[in-house]
């Protein structure tokens, strides 16, 4: 770390930054950190009533554009609904991302989560084809997400309610996934596809 702050002196205030937040969360009985939790700028944490996030060892977020090699459109979001959850393993990056939990998004250890990927389980409204009209008054069903451990997820992909994606898998750039996926498997496209398994 002490070689990246003399290449660049401002991360230093970045992370100065992320230590002070890192402080106001812990003061959240439903914020739960363990050691070695590291944030790169000031992600926005939206925990509402009855809800929670729980964060494993020296994961990292970072809510910065400065020193990423993509450009991320806005900071790092956790956020949950009431009565929803979110877990995060060990190891796993961030950054630029949203993670929005209705009801419970489970990400496994030592992930990759590149700039502006959007992790949802719940959709924002239904289809309603019966009464288009009403669209407007409804929200979307909630389904869990499960992404196992060692899973790269490219920038711009957006994850799906229900979705599960097996340990060691690759979601390319820009890819829309919902589905249930075995390990180690090489996902891409709109709808995502099965490109390789390994």
């Amino acid at each position: 770390m002490i070689h990246k702050i003399k290449e660049d002196p401002f991360l230093l205030y970045y992370l100065l930054i992320g230590a002070v937040s890192i402080l106001i969360y812990k003061l959240r009985d439903n914020f739960n950190i363990k050691k070695g939790f590291k944030i790169i700028g000031i992600p926005l944490v939206d925990i509402r009533s009855n809800s929670s996030i729980h964060l494993g060892k020296n994961i990292t977020i970072r809510s910065i554009n400065r020193g990423y090699h993509i450009n991320i459109l806005s900071r790092t979001k956790l956020f949950t609904d009431p009565g929803g959850v979110i877990y995060i393993g060990d190891n796993t990056r961030i950054y630029g991302s949203c993670i929005h939990a209705s009801k419970s998004i489970t990400i496994g250890k030592n992930c990759l989560i590149a700039g502006n990927v959007n992790i949802i389980d719940r959709n924002g409204h239904e289809l309603s084809m019966e009464n288009p009209e009403n669209r407007i008054n409804t929200y979307g069903k909630s389904k869990a997400i499960i992404i196992e451990d060692n899973v790269w997820i490219g920038a711009n992909a957006i994850i799906l309610p229900g979705s599960f994606i097996g340990e060691g898998s690759v979601i390319m750039a820009n890819s829309v996934v919902k589905g249930t996926y075995s390990k180690k498997t090489l996902l891409g496209g709109v709808p995502a596809k099965i490109l390789k398994t390994y």
